[in-house]
């Protein structure tokens, strides 16, 4: 769509790069009025991580972008030397998904997120190139953009593909998960010698599994790129913010398995990339890539073969057993007890024995493995961590993974015990807690993920970050309509969290549980008290809609909404409660 130039701005000695649109585009009669519109709402972005435009005009009728100019190199280049390294992804997650979040609110899509458009400069900073390049080319009315692709065919989204002209935040959701589904697994998901052929593939052809062309990728980490890569845009997340967090939260709760108990270091094989409160573990150092063509697969011909010469050796014992032995007895049909029929029996059953012997010895631990899924599969999954408890009595993982299997069967005062013991044997590990409990979370199991997290302030030996502070919030919160709560509650430790989220939560569980006079006379001391947490005026909005007040609990939701000061899950969980009110 367009030729960049280097170019020095003499006035103020600096080198710029300056983009000038196809000269093809002059072609339509109202392109340049629709050009400096565009222009002038692209150049009010101003974010740390899109690349900012200093100014726009034409010459000779061909318009052009006046852009800063970054030294560095381009995401796809970086891709092209090999797999990028925890920081570098990390970086790159956020950095531009903070650019399109941001544009977003603008009300500005980008339309063709790729590694091309992601400028890494040499100072370490992320840009987003070329936002609302696309819009700029595109005109219901221009014969450009019913003749041309606007877009890049690998990382075009499907409603893009087809053509649609009720874009939003979706596709450019889409796009982003295709390059993170690159950088992740190895590869983008669909390549094909023809444009066409790979916007067809996007519109109908189902997602390539990423953990079928790279293992090492977590299973929470995979549902998060399948949710982001939709094919409706109703079935993606809502906004890039909240993939970003969904893809934080499937790294911090990945691999459970791999956890290592207080005092061990985790394996860097375990996980791709382990996460703690918003921060990438030093638990793995490089992404592993595995190519399609290498993975190893079970070699299916060998255990039918292993089959077959069973089933044969069997047949054959049974052959002699009924057939020939009986002829081997003294009696009328044979005088002589002639040893040439067991001869040649011993012969046979040597022979195939033998070979059962060399493929036994072969397949082993194939065998060892079919047996072990086989008898492990029978097990419930609730067995199945009784048995991994028995096995290991005093493993913290061990314990905590009974408790969540006793969670999923509703047995929640057994799963307080278990969690008990967990704490028992896990010690003063806080990074441990925190990430069972963004585990429980996921669950949406408030009181055991409360329980968890306050554990995690109890044992943590510096203030606690911010981002825990706000989860610990949302589970007290959430966790108050249980009948438990209380009890937990008193277990808490008083002094290191906040006293007014401890009173909202009290409130709350009063009103939960039929006693509002209570709930309001709580709600009331802390106005006195001059408390203004977000918490509390969401109960606020609780209390009122209950109380028969639509008109102010619409109007609290409302300011919660629109308040990006407040946490997230607050503000989702008030638009939650704006549509149950107004459907």
């Amino acid at each position: 769509m367009a030729t960049v130039f280097k170019a020095h701005h003499p006035a103020l000695d600096r080198y710029v790069a300056i983009k000038a649109l196809h000269p093809a585009f002059t072609i339509e009669p109202n392109f340049l009025a629709r050009f400096r519109r565009e222009a002038q709402v692209v150049a009010k972005l101003e974010h740390a991580n899109i690349v900012p435009i200093y100014d726009y005009a034409e010459h000779e009728g061909r318009p052009y972008l006046v852009m800063k100019f970054i030294e560095g190199e381009t995401l796809k280049a970086r891709l092209s030397r090999g797999p990028l390294s925890r920081d570098e992804t990390q970086k790159i997650i956020e950095s531009v998904g903070a650019a399109l979040g941001y544009a977003h609110k603008q009300g500005i899509l980008h339309r063709d997120v790729k590694p091309s458009n992601v400028l890494l400069a040499n100072d370490g900073r992320i840009y987003l190139a070329d936002f609302g390049l696309a819009r700029i080319a595109e005109a219901g009315e221009s014969t450009i953009s019913s003749d041309v692709m606007l877009g890049t065919p690998q990382y075009i989204s499907p409603e893009q593909a087809m053509g649609r002209h009720d874009l939003d935040s979706g596709t450019d959701i889409y796009s982003f998960g295709v390059v993170l589904y690159e950088i992740l697994v190895g590869r983008v998901p669909f390549s094909a010698d023809t444009p066409y052929s790979i916007i067809h593939d996007h519109i109908y052809t189902p997602l390539p599994q990423p953990r079928a062309i790279n293992p090492g990728i977590p299973e929470a980490v995979e549902q998060v790129l399948l949710k982001a890569l939709a094919k409706e845009r109703a079935d993606r997340y809502p906004d890039v913010g909240t993939m970003v967090h969904a893809l934080k939260e499937a790294y911090q709760t990945a691999e459970l398995s791999a956890i290592a108990p207080p005092g061990q270091q985790i394996p860097p094989a375990a996980s791709t990339l382990a996460a703690s409160d918003g921060a990438i573990s030093e638990s793995a150092e490089r992404l592993p890539v595995v190519e399609a063509d290498r993975i190893d697969r079970p070699k299916k011909h060998s255990r039918w073969r292993l089959a077959i010469i069973i089933i044969t050796v069997l047949c054959l014992c049974a052959f002699v057993t009924l057939v020939i032995l009986p002829r081997l007895r003294p009696g009328p049909q044979n005088p002589q007890g002639s040893a040439q029929p067991t001869l040649m029996s011993t012969n046979v059953i040597e022979t195939a024995t033998g070979m059962l012997a060399t493929e036994s010895a072969i397949l082993q631990p194939t065998i060892t493995e079919i047996f072990t899924k086989t008898r492990v599969a029978t097990l419930t999954p609730l067995e199945d961590a009784r048995r991994r408890v028995t096995q290991n009595p005093q493993d913290a993982t061990a314990h905590f993974s009974l408790a969540v299997a006793l969670v999923d069967a509703g047995r929640y005062e057994e799963a307080d015990q278990e969690l008990n013991l967990m704490i028992q044997y896990a010690g003063e590990n806080m990074e441990f807690y925190s990430r069972l409990g963004a585990q429980l979370m996921l669950k949406k199991s408030w009181l055991l993920a409360a329980r968890l997290y306050l554990q995690a302030v109890e044992v943590a030996t510096e203030p606690i970050s911010e981002d825990m502070s706000e989860r610990v919030n949302q589970c007290l919160f959430l966790a108050a309509q249980e009948d438990l709560f209380l009890d937990m509650l008193d277990r808490a430790p008083q002094q290191k969290v906040d006293p007014f989220m401890l009173d909202v939560a009290r409130a709350r569980f009063a009103f939960y549980h039929n006693e509002p006079a209570q709930a309001e006379s709580i709600i009331g001391a802390l106005r006195t008290q001059g408390a203004t947490l977000f918490e509390l005026k969401l109960l606020e909005a609780e209390v009122s809609y209950r109380r028969g007040d639509k008109d102010t609990a619409i109007e609290i939701l409302e300011n919660l909404v629109q308040n990006q000061d407040a946490p997230r899950w607050i503000r989702f969980y008030a638009d939650s409660y704006l549509k149950q009110i107004n459907p």
